[in-house]
């Protein structure tokens, strides 16, 4: 009985010692933060804003059982208005104390090493990131109110544009300078579309084979193997699910047969993607007899898919895959979304277009129905 009764004792002291060895705590030492401030801690991703970390007491978080080192967001909110103030990206892994102080607009985090590392490209980018965010805002103000075809518009536009480049010039020197750490992994999953392929392969090959294992290196090594698919190129075939439920190879939808295909990549929340439903109606009600359209939700199930197709009065065919299908999406070039692919029916690319501007999809099909 005595041995059992220390038997027991040792495994919970063992429990004990693995619980805390998982832990990780965040201290948040913010000043002059606006009266109302509601901060969370937590992984915002496709599913929506998820808690990592409980609240201890004032300004203190712990979290634990990190499967890899995660990004970790500080949200500083408006209680008021309910609207995001701030997000303050951490790196952090099990067993780290990191503290936030100084000010919500000028601020330091000390206590990771992988933080260590980014605090200095955050630092470097900063001027650029602060003039990409206000115009952001402004540019989203002014099409809110439809005014996004003034001069005024089209020069915010190209600052913001400048921006943007410039952040992901200095991004690639410094992923360049900075390729023996995690956040290099990090930082080069963010631009991998912004430059050559062959440029990012060459980069990722450098980084220490040890961060290959982590979830953004293993998506680098993704990408770089595959070459996307260009004009002219033969079409790949992919499973997925249909309104039913069932499993269904791409190849073999009755909709398609001696068509042309318009492929329509999408995601849950994609708000451009909604922007072009009346768009693509128009084709839709215009080329029916030769085009089939094809909706590709990622992240997504048959529930959700009807919910969208009810609701919006869909008439075309729509395919899902509840896990996020980069494979594909990288095979036809759907680095973001919405992304649109037009598939002639000897299954052939003919196009291929990123993001929605509103015409566009008809303007091009007109040069392939015509």
């Amino acid at each position: 009985m005595k041995n059992l009764v220390l038997l027991i004792s040792t495994l919970l002291f063992s429990y004990s010692l693995m619980s805390q060895e998982d832990n990780y705590k965040i201290y948040i030492e913010l000043d002059s933060l606006p009266e109302g401030t509601l901060i969370f801690v937590g992984h915002n991703d496709s599913n929506g804003f998820r808690k990592k970390a409980k609240r201890l007491k004032s300004g203190v978080y712990e979290g634990q059982n990190l499967d890899e080192t995660s990004f970790i967001g500080v949200v500083l909110a408006d209680s008021t208005a309910r609207e995001w103030n701030k997000l303050i990206p951490l790196f952090i892994s099990n067993n780290d104390e990191v503290t936030v102080s100084g000010t919500m607009n000028n601020y330091t985090v000390t206590g990771s090493e992988t933080q260590d590392v980014f605090e200095k490209h955050r630092k470097l980018v900063k001027k650029y990131n602060d003039i990409r965010g206000e115009t952001n805002i402004e540019l989203y103000r002014m099409a809110l109110e439809g005014v996004d075809d003034s001069a005024y518009y089209k020069r915010l536009s190209k600052k913001n544009h400048e921006a943007i480049v410039k952040i992901d010039s200095l991004t690639k020197v410094f992923v360049r300078q900075n390729l023996n750490s995690l956040t290099a992994v990090f930082l080069l999953n963010g631009i991998k579309t912004k430059y050559p392929l062959d440029t990012i392969r060459e980069l990722f090959s450098r980084i220490p084979e040890k961060y290959h294992n982590h979830s953004s290196g293993k998506d680098l090594d993704l990408y770089t193997s595959i070459n996307p698919l260009e004009r002219g190129d033969t079409w790949v075939n992919f499973t997925s699910t249909d309104t039913s439920g069932n499993k269904v190879r791409f190849c073999q939808l009755k909709a398609i047969e001696d068509k042309f295909v318009l492929l329509l990549f999408s995601t849950p929340g994609c708000q451009p993607c909604e922007w072009s439903i009346p768009e693509l109606k128009k084709v839709y009600n215009k080329y029916h007899e030769k085009v089939e359209l094809v909706t590709y939700i990622t992240q997504s199930n048959a529930f959700s898919m009807m919910s969208q197709i009810s609701e919006k009065n869909i008439p075309w065919t729509y395919l899902s895959n509840e896990k996020e299908d980069k494979s594909t999406r990288y095979k036809y070039g759907a680095y973001a979304v919405p992304h649109y692919v037009l598939i002639s029916p000897d299954r052939k690319i003919l196009f291929k277009i990123m993001g929605y501007k509103e015409g566009q999809i008809l303007a091009k099909m007109a040069e392939h129905m015509n």
